[in-house]
């Protein structure tokens, strides 16, 4: 719409917003005039990063993935937030909180659910107390050359529950 051309740098930011807003479901029109474009403009770059410059699903590292889903997850948590802030009754300021809070808790089962987050969040603590003396074995079995049989058996009784203490 405008006749200002833009340099490369901002071109590629403008082109990230128009994908962006449509990939969170906002209309053509609405991507359009949030990106001083037509409605044409706005589908041909998002066929173009279609095209060219997006992963497929099954071409996609799982955790580049999840991280693309957190962010999601952050952006409908803004977005909830920005809307329960402007809610013009009460009954839909609670509704966008209920809404938020079930967003957050879905980002919690999926960073629970791969591995980012324990679901005991009372292991972390644990975890790093594991990793505190496996930490202090290796340097002391390394400071006193303790022999590799001795410590497979150590690292084994270690490992097996029940059997630290037998």
């Amino acid at each position: 719409m405008s006749g200002v051309r833009l340099a490369a740098i901002d071109k590629v930011e403008r082109d990230r917003r128009v994908v962006v807003d449509r990939s969170r479901g906002l209309a053509w029109s609405v991507v359009a005039a949030r990106n001083n474009l037509s409605e044409r403009q706005c589908r041909n770059i998002y066929s173009d990063w279609k095209r060219d410059g997006s992963k497929r699903p099954a071409q996609q590292d799982p955790l580049d993935t999840i991280f693309e889903l957190i962010e999601r997850y952050a952006q409908v948590e803004s977005d909830l937030a920005l809307l329960a802030e402007e809610a013009d009754n009460s009954a839909a300021e609670v509704g966008a909180h209920k809404a938020r809070l079930e967003a957050i808790d879905r980002q919690v089962q999926l960073l629970q659910s791969s591995g980012l987050l324990p679901r005991e969040l009372g292991q972390l603590k644990v975890s790093a107390d594991v990793e505190m003396v496996a930490a202090t074995l290796v340097r002391i079995f390394h400071d006193h050359d303790v022999p590799n049989a001795a410590r497979r058996a150590v690292i084994e009784a270690l490992g097996e529950p029940g059997r630290a203490g037998a």
